[in-house]
């Protein structure tokens, strides 16, 4: 199993660079299935990166995420919780970094995630910490 970082999703889906995303798209679609592994950390700066430096919409980033997930050549780290954060982001992408912390602090075993950010203490899994 290899890793990829975030600019190889990053320029399949952004098309910036030509030859990038020619042998990003090779490598992923050439692999077996399972043999490229994306980490939360790679998942969470991508629909950052896509939602900040690319402009992209909410749903386009969602969309990308579910696209990721579901390849058959990536193994996901915490699948289950990627695919909750993606649910559960259905406001707004910018909540789905938050909403990984908190579904995996959960499963984790964590009873609750404590916050400054009201936006995400509004969320379930989240308490805000008073100051």
């Amino acid at each position: 199993m290899i890793g990829v970082d975030t600019n190889v999703l990053v320029r399949i889906f952004a098309s910036d660079d030509a030859q990038q995303a020619a042998s990003a798209i090779r490598v992923i679609d050439e692999s077996e299935p399972n043999q490229i592994f994306v980490n939360v950390v790679v998942l969470a700066e991508f629909a950052w990166t896509m939602r900040r430096a690319y402009k992209w919409e909410d749903d386009w980033i969602r969309h990308a995420l579910t696209r990721i997930v579901r390849h058959p050549a990536l193994t996901i780290q915490h699948r289950a919780s990627v695919l909750e954060a993606i649910t559960d982001s259905n406001t707004s992408i910018h909540l789905f970094a938050d909403r990984l912390i908190a579904a995996l602090n959960l499963d984790a075993g964590c009873e609750t995630t404590l916050t400054f950010d009201q936006e995400a203490a509004a969320s379930p899994g989240f308490r805000l910490l008073k100051t």
